[in-house]
């Protein structure tokens, strides 16, 4: 009887095979899953943080949406990702109010999509798509007002500078560590472009002007 069982001892250590797996009804997890931070198990998964995928994220003319554990279906009010979004309503008011109608409409569309985004946990799809979208579009406006409809290059076009260049960095370094997704994004993606939006909207003429679509 040992003499029979000694052949079966290498096996006794193995790990059940994919057949087993299934009579069990447990799975393992897959090894080409992302990876999730152990402090925000519902963190959106982490793709590799490499300049290829820096680069893909920036030239990506849509939103993606995050694929995460989904602990919260849907975001309260209350929270700070969706309360943050009052940080875009002063350019909206000052932008219409200075005559650059083309920032208020484009401000106004994010904030809408950007809401709609966020209240339904950044699912992907459509709606991910049009907020994506828009918040680039917005953003690469700031970029042609600030770099190329500046009034002056003194201490107020620094600060719009150090504000782009802090939107762009909060994009990257949220997207390519997850984990820091629920403190940097309403901070650095809100905030940030909502305080730029503001001083080119109060000193800033509509870039229509330059093609002579709006009187100035």
């Amino acid at each position: 009887m040992l003499r029979r069982l000694l052949p079966l001892a290498p096996l006794l250590g193995r790990r059940p095979n994919a057949a087993a797996l299934v009579t069990t009804g447990k799975r393992s997890p897959s090894p080409a899953a992302p990876a999730r931070s152990p402090d925000a198990p519902d963190a959106p998964d982490a793709p590799d943080a490499t300049a290829a995928t820096a680069l893909r994220l920036l030239l990506d003319p849509v939103g993606r949406g995050k694929t995460r554990a989904r602990a919260v279906e849907r975001r309260p009010p209350g929270d700070f990702m969706m309360s943050s979004h009052a940080f875009f309503c002063p350019t909206i008011v000052v932008a219409a109010a200075n005559g650059l109608p083309e920032l208020a409409a484009l401000q106004f569309a994010v904030f809408v999509a950007s809401l709609a985004y966020h209240a339904r946990g950044e699912r992907p799809g459509a709606v991910a798509r049009v907020e994506g979208a828009l918040a680039k579009a917005l953003f690469l406006y700031g970029a042609a007002q600030t770099f190329g409809n500046a009034p002056d290059f003194g201490a107020p076009f620094a600060v719009e500078t150090t504000l782009a260049a802090g939107t762009l960095a909060a994009f990257l370094y949220t997207n390519l560590r997850p984990a820091s997704y629920e403190v940097w994004h309403p901070l650095g993606l809100h905030a940030l472009p909502g305080a730029w939006g503001l001083i080119v909207a109060a000193r800033h003429e509509p870039l229509l002007a330059l093609f002579g679509a709006v009187a100035t």
